[in-house]
């Protein structure tokens, strides 16, 4: 039941040089990797193979996203999951000096939109080429509180007291 669970299906979507979208399903329940590649600048980027995910699984999960520029020193990326802009958790600069970005993803059960767009691209070029890596998802633990009744120590030494006089009145 439980790797029915962590399953997930990878759909990685885009357009192969003009060709019909493709996808691929992959069982999420390992990690998974690609490249993608762009050409034309701002604000006409064509993406030669499009860095749009989408994520689905059975019940609320997380996984670590990381993109890592491939092409030329100066790229960066922005991420958006289900439209809304995301911040990464770490961005570093690689050995290389290229730009890496991480970001822990909570997926609700269903499916998740992860794109990732070129916000910066590098001085004097219109196209590059990144990777894009994730983890295995994870199920999130629900997260148990514990609610103190303040009132129940106090409640219980009563009960105790109206005991333990009844039962001195009795032998009296």
């Amino acid at each position: 039941m439980m790797n029915n669970l962590l399953k997930a299906t990878f759909l990685v979507t885009g357009l192969m040089l003009g060709s019909a979208a493709q996808a691929a399903t992959v069982d999420h329940e390992f990690a998974d990797f690609g490249f993608f590649s762009w050409s034309g600048g701002n604000p006409d980027v064509r993406f030669s193979r499009t860095p749009t995910l989408d994520v689905t699984v059975d019940e609320e999960s997380v996984f670590t996203f990381t993109a890592t520029d491939g092409y030329v020193v100066g790229d960066e990326f922005s991420l958006v999951v289900n439209g809304s802009d995301v911040a990464w958790d770490s961005t570093e600069t690689t050995s290389r000096g290229y730009f890496s970005g991480s970001a822990a993803i909570r997926l609700s059960p269903g499916t998740t939109k992860i794109d990732l767009r070129v916000s910066t691209f590098a001085p004097g070029y219109t196209g590059g080429g990144a990777f894009w890596k994730t983890t295995a998802a994870t199920p999130v633990e629900p997260e148990v509180v514990v609610t103190p009744l303040p009132a129940g120590m106090p409640l219980l030494i009563a009960g105790l007291g109206v005991l333990g006089i009844m039962r001195h009145r009795r032998k009296a």
